[in-house]
């Protein structure tokens, strides 16, 4: 009898997700240590899902805000307005009066049922509403796709790795509920030995300590997209003048997808964050901050040069 449990796929990942949210999770990097390697296992098909749920993620960031803008919310408010005109006037919650004359029990706090003509147009604005919304993400689509339909290939890669560095570091700041359940390393000694089978060589990461007073908050495995396995180890920085800086550094065997030359560093272009990106010993280091003086920090405890340009992908 053939285990059921023998081969991870997209609708057997071993793990207590359904098929699309264990893709969506994976293609987020939410996943566990476990869950993570069977979704590395994934192929055929649903790497296919993979590839395309990060392209949506990173067409969604450069066309569309996260908020919904100020004349969408108006023209929502308007529609529904429209759509449910106050009943007419008259006392509604009063006792009924039957033909007899007398009077029924007034109905309940809780417990009246809207008229029958006020549900369906409730109804209508709601459709309404869902009608106007669906046509404005579309729009927004269509016309983003008007101004960055020139990208190519391999800007798409790179606009895609810089959503998802950028998102994860935000997602997983210090003292957030997200940090705890992802890092399961919390202790600097144990990242070559829980990380280094995976990765096919040892990350090259900062000591604790130091002038910079660097702080480790811990690391996991993660899905930076472009093929190779990966890990994500959070830091805390602190420069001269007293401030202190979150730090990301994703590491990702090197699958050839960026064109880098070893010891030369580079930019990510990204708009959430300041990313910076190096090669050493076939793995790639991915350095995410807030801001450039957190970069510029962390690159300078680390002794590495100022970025030399912008990095590209190889087509």
């Amino acid at each position: 009898m053939n285990n059921p449990q023998s081969k991870p796929s997209a609708d057997n990942p071993a793990t207590p997700l359904g098929s699309a949210a264990f893709l969506r999770a994976g293609a987020d990097g939410e996943l566990n240590g476990a869950q993570a390697e069977a979704f590395e296992a994934l192929e055929g098909d649903a790497a296919a899902r993979v590839a395309f749920e990060r392209g949506l993620r990173a067409a969604c960031a450069r066309c569309m805000d996260a908020k919904a803008s100020d004349a969408l919310r108006a023209r929502v408010v308007q529609t529904i307005r429209a759509s449910c005109p106050d009943a007419g006037s008259g006392d509604t919650t009063g006792a009924v009066r039957h033909e007899g004359g007398s009077a029924a029990p007034r109905p309940q706090p809780g417990r009246a049922r809207m008229p029958r003509g006020r549900r369906v147009l409730m109804s209508v604005g709601v459709s309404a509403f869902l009608l106007l919304a669906i046509g404005m993400v579309v729009q927004a689509v269509i016309n983003a796709g008007s101004t960055s339909g020139t990208l190519d290939g391999g800007q798409q890669f790179t606009a895609s790795l810089a959503s998802f560095v950028s998102g994860e570091h935000l997602r997983t700041n210090p003292n957030t509920e997200a940090a705890r359940l992802k890092f399961s390393c919390r202790d600097f000694a144990r990242v070559s030995t829980d990380f280094s089978e995976a990765l096919g060589e040892a990350p090259d990461l900062p000591q604790p300590g130091g002038e910079h007073d660097l702080e480790f908050e811990g690391a996991a495995r993660c899905g930076v997209p472009g093929g190779g396995r990966s890990i994500h180890a959070r830091y805390l920085s602190h420069d001269p003048a007293g401030h202190t800086h979150g730090v990301s550094i994703f590491v990702q065997q090197d699958t050839g997808r960026l064109d880098l030359q070893e010891g030369q560093v580079y930019r990510l272009a990204c708009d959430n964050a300041a990313v910076t990106v190096w090669s050493h010993a076939g793995l790639v280091y991915y350095l995410v901050a807030d801001d450039a003086a957190g970069c510029r920090c962390f690159r300078t405890a680390m002794g590495l040069p100022d970025p030399v340009g912008t990095v590209r992908a190889r087509d």
